[in-house]
């Protein structure tokens, strides 16, 4: 009997020391996305049209996807939202609220095709970009209650699936290249 007393000590201890190792696996990436975002914006790229970037720090969140699953997907996301709404845009500014739409709408989207199809990084980023502004342009339609702004859409879209291709690269390269040791499966927490 304390033989079996001991052994589920010792596996309670494990388990919660894996919660906290992901959890400072999480914020770390977390602190790496938000960090990206913000030199990101620092960056002009010529011949771009406006609102559109490279959203390289998405390429970590496709990283959460790869290594911990759908439900750490979304909250990275939106921890990440909010991190730069309250550092950089203001939490009740438009950029945040644009931000925030084109980040659930993108991720719903992500999380649907993920669990259905199993889809590959390539189709994932690309799926993600393209949502993403779509939630954008929808948000701006709402806001400025301008259904016109929709005309900005086939220009976008197709930035963004440019865009959603590059970043996939980035991220399939970043997945070789990372040890699995960052891999911690949720029931092993």
């Amino acid at each position: 009997m304390k033989v079996m007393h001991l052994l589920i000590r010792i596996g309670v201890h494990n388990m919660e020391a894996k919660r906290v190792q992901k959890l400072v696996r999480f914020a770390m990436l977390l602190a790496v996305s938000v960090i990206i975002h913000y030199i990101e914006s620092l960056i002009p790229i010529p011949f771009m049209f406006p609102g559109v970037k490279l959203g390289l720090a998405n390429a970590v969140g496709l990283i959460v996807l790869a290594f911990w699953g759908t439900k750490d997907f979304f909250t990275f996301g939106l921890f990440r939202v909010l991190i730069v709404g309250i550092l950089r845009t203001g939490i009740f500014s438009t950029a945040f609220f644009l931000s925030l739409t084109g980040t659930l709408l993108s991720a719903i989207m992500v999380i649907l095709i993920y669990k259905l199809t199993k889809a590959s990084v390539l189709s994932l980023s690309i799926i993600g970009s393209l949502f993403h502004g779509l939630g954008q342009i929808l948000a701006v339609c709402f806001i400025y209650n301008n259904i016109y702004m929709i005309s900005y859409l086939p220009v976008l879209l197709i930035a963004n699936f440019i865009t959603g291709y590059l970043l996939s690269l980035v991220v399939k390269s970043l997945l070789e290249r990372l040890p699995s040791s960052l891999y911690i499966r949720a029931e092993e927490c």
